[in-house]
């Protein structure tokens, strides 16, 4: 904006041939000096560039519409614009389109042990229905993506109150990818 301190910001990761939008995003700031608007961009970029990595790069590409349902999921992951219920409703719907596709599972799996954790000392019905349909995610996710992590994470969350339980877990996790920063974060906390 030349008459202000103001800033604006798109970022668009569209197909190879440029005329299909897979996922956008913007910004605007009103004060470019108090916000550092291109380190948002660009972290944004890597998180797109690693998804699509994940969407494309397996045994199971996604297409669209799954394809642009998991960016938005997993690119927003981390972020405080969707609530879980809004990853659920994502990956519900990508596992839906996409019933073979692993990360789309392992997502879910996530998003629904934060869902579980949540419920946790409320009405208990309605914290068995959700540690339910955490675990069937979980078993889904294990039997389609074997190498990943996160479900191990997502199996944190639904013990993380039993630290011993919950460091067991995580060693698997460990094990199986010791690169996963959301294993190796937990590790430490619960160390």
């Amino acid at each position: 904006n030349p008459r202000g301190a103001a800033v604006n910001a798109s970022l668009t990761l569209s197909d190879e041939d440029g005329r299909t939008t897979l996922w956008s995003q913007n910004w605007s700031v009103a004060d470019a000096a108090a916000a550092d608007l291109k380190a948002d961009v660009s972290a944004s970029a890597s998180k797109a560039a690693f998804c699509l990595t994940d969407a494309k790069g397996g045994s199971t590409p996604l297409a669209q519409p799954a394809l642009g349902l998991y960016l938005t999921g997993c690119i927003g992951l981390g972020e405080t614009k969707l609530s879980d219920t809004d990853f659920v409703t994502i990956f519900e719907r990508v596992t839906k389109l996409a019933p073979r596709f692993g990360p789309g599972w392992d997502y879910l799996a996530l998003s629904r042990s934060w869902i579980a954790q949540s419920l946790q000392g409320s009405s208990p019905a309605a914290y068995a229905a959700a540690l339910q349909s955490t675990r069937n995610a979980i078993a889904v996710a294990r039997k389609l993506n074997p190498n990943s992590a996160m479900t191990y994470d997502a199996e944190f969350h639904l013990i993380s109150n039993d630290t011993f339980r919950a460091l067991k877990v995580l060693e698997q996790g460990a094990r199986i990818d010791p690169d996963d920063g959301r294993i190796q974060m937990h590790l430490s906390e619960e160390f």
